[in-house]
């Protein structure tokens, strides 16, 4: 089988979720609309979670490679809202769906994802330990995980999209302020 077939089933189902909610879209759909049959989407699919568990996952790893090492953790937090709020439909409706808490494990683990590559790299460069910056990550991930729900739960409106970026406009530098504390006084 071709990873064409693949990449077809991942933009139907795409293409539905952006018209209906998860709960709607059925494995029927999805072939009817790419033209083949279940037994070509049981091939690369166990079912529809396994396809949304995929697509997840896909997502967050093309997302994370295409932010260089060097983006700073305030861009790479500004690039995350706008790469959801770029998908808001889909978003939705899988934030609205009955697998919700699934749903966030995904959006949790793309936010953990982009701010402990940073962390990471930065502490490796300025010599402070795993512990210290792990603990960093998990400043960070509490400040704005929360933060990202409540925006999804509001609607997405652009305003939380600015009050993010304020936001880390205000943090901006903030990683390697808290690593020279460390560094001074660890």
């Amino acid at each position: 089988m071709s990873q064409f077939t693949k990449t077809a089933i991942i933009n139907s189902f795409y293409k539905l979720l952006e018209q209906k909610s998860f709960e709607k879209i059925t494995v029927k759909d999805i072939v009817e609309d790419c033209g083949i049959n279940r037994k070509t989407f049981y091939y690369y699919f166990a079912d529809i979670y396994d396809l949304t568990e995929q697509v997840a996952r896909l997502e967050i790893t093309q997302f994370l490679d295409s932010l260089s090492d060097e983006t700073p953790l305030d861009e790479r937090i500004i690039s995350l809202f706008e790469l959801i709020e770029k998908n808001k439909k889909a978003i939705r409706h899988l934030h609205n769906s009955s697998d919700k808490e699934e749903f966030e494990k995904y959006i949790f683990q793309a936010l953990y994802d982009v701010i402990i590559s940073r962390v990471k790299k930065i502490c490796f460069e300025q010599n402070i330990k795993l512990d210290d910056a792990l603990l960093m990550c998990d400043f960070y991930f509490e400040a704005f995980s929360g933060f990202i729900l409540k925006w999804i739960s509001d609607g997405m409106k652009p305003n939380y999209s600015e009050t993010v970026k304020r936001i880390c406009i205000m943090l901006r530098g903030t990683p390697e302020i808290m690593m020279e504390n460390l560094k001074n006084n660890g």
